[in-house]
């Protein structure tokens, strides 16, 4: 009896903290202390108002135990006498069961939803929690099944594959109508009001983050449906992410000009729609897919590290995990130092283990294995490996599954770079066809770990065409070649010096020395220009093994100590050590005294650069998930 007059001062008074207090003290007693049907069913009630502060705290957990307690305090065949409130605590409960990433308690409320619900909304409603859950839980085929049910209750088509000449030509038709469309018609759309539209675009939207995942030639054609249903019947809350897919669909036809313009309008009418939690996705979305081609990949990975910020604030828990996998995985790619790295990586692993988001465990696991790679050695000692981190042989376990296409792309772009990086020749002559895998898939989003893949697989090729005289080869490097100059044109900041290099390599192999030493020279360049450090030092060892070749070993030293220098700022004191090895093993030193003085002074300078670096990185080092929130760098101060 106090607790129920706590909590009506406390509704009375508007005071949330006294009202958690109450509602808490009454379920302590439990439903058996309470014999009264209309106090039940008030207690119950109260559950379902607190739960529900609860959610918009954030705070799923707590919110799942009132919804349960408000379950508890039903009265028989509530089914029957207590409908609406029965549907909204098993709603709930089953969403903020969704949020923990408990799919068999999810399953638990649904049946009881899908069971009883007296409506198509209210069944509709249930498989919608279904879907996302085992979504959420990587059980992709049940999620799958769930949505293509949940589609043909509503009336419409499944979604159609990228090969469809029909959906080609309607994507086409709808590319010319965005196009004609001017930025205030835009975000003057008029909002939808009819329920079941509202809803099919709801669906739709889970339907494009299940297919990312499990069928991306399917993605598109959802797409497409709600751009199509936003444009004619109105926008709804998550209209804004398909506007941000469709602007990377427009970047895969062709348009650049389009693809940005519509990725910046998405994340404009989020923000007047007031849907700020759509905003972290959004981010996501337009700087993982088109940013790249403009923005600096520096720049790429801080604004994911504010679109992680974003959703914490908004309590979109998904899409803030999947802006810090982007963030991790930019920053290595752009030549973060790798102690960095190392601990950003198997911090967000430690968190997305605790939170149950199992997704994206394996590819931020390549990333850290990678990292410490570089840095120990490929035959690294396991005592210092964390226990929480997949082992590169549970990874590939999960590889020759065969059921996680993103999975196995990025471990065939890492194990590439590695062999490239500690010219492991048998690693690289089975090379994965990166490239030609890409270009297979027409409107296959391309993405950084791809664009980073293919220019790898050149450098691969020219090193594997100099070591067999195999043409092959020559045409895959070419073909590498190629494609980093098609996207040096669109931005120079994160492709000439890939561009310079690989033509270098040509140059090199064609045996034109004089273009080659320029390009060498002018990558070089570009590298340090851009802040690409990795590939600096790259690009050192590279102009160093063609000095060598032609017999000016001053030259080559030089170049090597450059590259060591550059190696042990980025911290891969491996590759460091690899090359003063080589150093020591490739070059006569006993008849030069020069030449000697050099190797000592590299290493030893290996060794101050490397403490140097590591002091460095330690006072800017970016934080891991959950240590505070941080600004983008353009933000004033």
């Amino acid at each position: 009896a106090f607790g129920l007059v706590l909590s009506s001062q406390a509704l009375n008074n508007g005071n949330d903290d006294l009202l958690f207090i109450a509602v808490g003290q009454i379920n302590r007693g439990g439903p058996g202390a309470v014999s009264n049907p209309l106090q039940k069913t008030m207690i119950a009630s109260l559950n379902m108002n607190v739960g529900t502060k609860a959610v918009s705290l954030s705070d799923f957990a707590s919110a799942l135990d009132y919804f349960k307690h408000g379950i508890l305090f039903l009265n028989q065949n509530h089914w029957e006498n207590q409908y609406a409130l029965s549907n909204e605590l098993y709603g709930a409960a089953a969403e903020a069961a969704c949020e923990i990433n408990d799919p068999q308690l999810v399953m638990t409320f649904s049946d009881q939803l899908l069971s009883n619900s007296k409506s198509l909304e209210d069944r509709l409603n249930a498989m919608y929690i279904v879907v996302k859950s085992f979504r959420r839980a990587m059980l992709f085929q049940e999620s799958k099944k769930f949505a293509s049910n949940m589609l043909e209750l509503l009336g419409e088509e499944l979604p159609r594959p990228m090969g469809d000449s029909q959906l080609i030509s309607d994507i086409r038709t709808m590319h010319g109508v965005i196009s004609e469309l001017s930025d205030d018609s835009f975000l003057n759309l008029k909002r939808a009001h009819d329920k079941k539209q509202i809803f099919i675009v709801k669906a739709y939207h889970e339907l494009l983050l299940l297919f990312h995942i499990v069928a991306p030639n399917l993605m598109f054609s959802v797409c497409l449906r709600i751009v199509q249903v936003s444009l004619t019947v109105g926008i709804t809350e998550s209209s804004p992410i398909a506007f941000a897919h469709f602007a990377v669909l427009l970047l895969e036809i062709g348009d650049l000009s389009q693809a940005h313009r519509l990725g910046s309008l998405a994340l404009q009418l989020a923000q007047e729609l007031n849907v700020y939690g759509q905003s972290s996705m959004i981010i996501g979305i337009v700087q993982q897919y088109i940013a790249w081609t403009s923005e600096p990949l520096q720049s790429i990975a801080e604004s994911h590290l504010f679109g992680y910020n974003t959703g914490m604030q908004a309590g979109d828990i998904g899409s803030s995990l999947l802006n810090y996998n982007f963030f991790v995985s930019t920053s290595f790619y752009s030549g973060k130092h790798l102690d960095v790295v190392r601990k950003i990586s198997g911090d967000f692993i430690q968190e997305l283990m605790r939170q149950k988001q199992k997704w994206f465990v394996n590819c931020t696991a390549l990333i850290h294995l990678q990292a410490l790679t570089l840095i120990e050695g490929p035959d690294f000692d396991e005592s210092i490996y964390p226990k929480h981190v997949p082992s590169f042989h549970e990874i590939n376990s999960t590889v020759a599954q065969g059921n996680r296409t993103n999975l196995t792309k990025h471990n065939g772009v890492y194990q590439l770079m590695r062999a490239f990086y500690f010219r492991q020749y048998d690693e690289m002559s089975r090379a994965v066809n990166i490239l030609d895998d890409f270009a297979k898939k027409s409107f296959t989003p391309l993405k950084v770990n791809v664009l980073f893949g293919i220019f790898y697989e050149g450098l691969v090729s020219f090193c594997m065409a100099r070591r067999t005289k195999e043409e092959s080869w020559v045409v895959k490097g070419r073909n590498s070649l190629s494609f980093m100059k098609k996207w040096q044109t669109s931005s120079s900041w994160n492709f000439e010096n890939k561009a310079l290099l690989l033509e270098a390599e040509l140059m090199s192999l064609q045996r034109n020395h004089d273009q080659a030493t320029e390009l060498y020279l002018d990558s070089i360049k570009s590298a340090k220009n851009h802040k690409f450090i990795h590939e600096e030092g790259i690009a050192h060892e590279l102009v160093g093994y063609f000095y060598h070749d032609r017999g000016f070993e001053a030259d080559a030293l030089q170049s090597f100590n450059q590259a060591i220098r550059c190696y042990n700022a980025w911290g891969a004191k491996a590759m460091s050590q690899r090359l003063v090895d080589h150093i020591q093993s490739d070059f006569n030193l006993s008849q030069s005294l020069t030449a000697r003085t050099q190797v000592r002074a590299s290493i030893e300078n290996s060794l101050a650069a490397d403490a140097l670096a590591i002091q460095v990185a330690n006072i800017g080092m970016s934080p891991s998930p959950l240590e505070g929130q941080t600004k983008r760098p353009h933000d004033s101060d």
